[in-house]
């Protein structure tokens, strides 16, 4: 059975399948980023969540989302949520 937090993590990761950082998570939810990290540390373990490196950016996205993300996009999505 999941506990609270890693249920609003999954409910996140499901609403966002092009991937999502632990830092947006975190603000989503309310929680420290270390907290969502931790959550997300034994999410990948028992293999539902996946994580992808793309440059200094680590991505969560749920281990049935195959979706490839393209890096360029996914900078210029980023560049566009700084600005």
């Amino acid at each position: 059975m999941k506990n609270h937090i890693e249920e609003k993590i999954l409910k996140v990761l499901s609403k966002n399948r092009d991937g999502v950082t632990i830092a947006d998570i975190s603000r989503h939810i309310g929680v420290h980023r270390n907290t969502v990290s931790k959550y997300i540390f034994g999410l990948v373990k028992e293999g539902t969540v996946n994580q992808r490196r793309i440059g200094v950016v680590s991505l969560c996205y749920l281990s049935t989302s195959t979706k490839p993300v393209k890096e360029k996009e996914f900078l210029e999505k980023l560049k566009r949520k700084i600005k």
